[in-house]
């Protein structure tokens, strides 16, 4: 889990029982579970070697996120400890901002959102581009040929 979501979460655990969050799920029973299992998912950010260009495992965006993390965790342990908002800097406000921001897109549900919208958009293009068959067959050919380099 990273420094700010379990600074963010102790701040909502279950008081007889530190580092243990209630789950919630519509139309089921609430669950007594670890932060850790609900808010964290390792290596999120982390992009396969079949998703990059050069074959590689890319972790660049985990950095970027970790170093966010890494500058804001003090300034939310401030707000929290002394119940005020006490920003120092533009900076701080701005990194405030990011990441919170960042906390709207750093969700799985956000990610599947995302998946879904590229799935409409990329069948509402074959359907365009199905209406000209010579153009449509040529696209799958380059984009046949373009998948069987990268695999």
């Amino acid at each position: 889990m990273s420094l700010c979501s379990s600074v963010l979460f102790k701040n909502f655990s279950v008081p007889e029982k530190s580092g243990y969050v209630y789950a919630y799920q519509r139309n089921k029973r609430h669950l007594l579970t670890t932060v850790n299992s609900v808010a964290a998912k390792n290596d999120l950010y982390v992009f396969s070697a079949k998703a990059t260009l050069d074959g590689r495992e890319n972790d660049e965006l985990e950095k970027v996120f970790a170093e966010l993390e890494g500058f804001t965790k003090p300034i939310i342990e401030r707000v929290i400890t002394t119940s005020h908002l006490d920003i120092k800097s533009s900076r701080e406000f701005g990194a405030l901002c990011e990441f919170f921001a960042f906390l709207h897109t750093r969700n799985l549900a956000y990610r599947q959102e995302q998946k879904n919208l590229a799935m409409i958009i990329h069948k509402m293009q074959l359907k365009i581009m199905a209406k000209d068959p010579e153009s449509f067959r040529e696209t799958v050919r380059k984009a046949t040929k373009k998948l069987t380099r990268m695999i």
